[in-house]
């Protein structure tokens, strides 16, 4: 009843749905296999499908994964996943690729991304001057070593007299 689609850097090895194995029921890539998704899950259009169905879409690198969890039939699910080539093929067509993050930044109020180096800058400066301002409750990051530990918490290391 839901979609998920995972925007990551990945490329399509041919292989992936056929290493997937029991963990999907069914597999396509774009629009033409997708079509068939319903003779995949064995011809009946009243077969619901407890494992979600694998779709890598038109540019060969995002997943997409329709899950139905046994309560979706074949025939539904054939339709959503059309549905989600579609749409990917036209964000493709309206920005090059298969998801428009600048609009999902936007949409979940992060930074733009020609402003996000200030904004790291920024952010790294604060850090600094509340370090500053507050050395005691805001301390440095203890090293690893225990030798410098103890360097650092003693003001030194003694040398050991034998």
């Amino acid at each position: 009843m839901s979609e998920l689609m995972l925007p990551i850097g990945y490329r399509d090895d041919k292989n992936v749905i056929r290493k997937m194995g029991r963990a999907v029921s069914a597999g396509a890539r774009g629009m033409k296999e997708a079509n068939g998704i319903v003779e995949m899950l064995g011809g009946d259009p009243h077969f619901k499908p407890t494992a979600p169905i694998l779709l890598i879409g038109p540019d060969g690198r995002t997943p997409i994964l329709i899950i139905g969890d046994g309560v979706t039939e074949a025939a539904e699910l054939q339709d959503m996943a059309m549905a989600a080539i579609g749409k990917q093929e036209d964000e493709i067509a309206a920005h090059g690729r298969g998801m428009d993050y600048d609009k999902l930044r936007e949409k979940h109020g992060a930074v733009r991304r020609d402003e996000a180096g200030q904004a790291i800058s920024d952010a790294i400066a604060a850090r600094i001057a509340h370090h500053q301002q507050n050395p005691v409750t805001d301390p440095f990051r203890q090293p690893l070593r225990p030798q410098l530990a103890q360097q650092f918490a003693l003001g030194g290391i003694e040398e050991k007299k034998e």
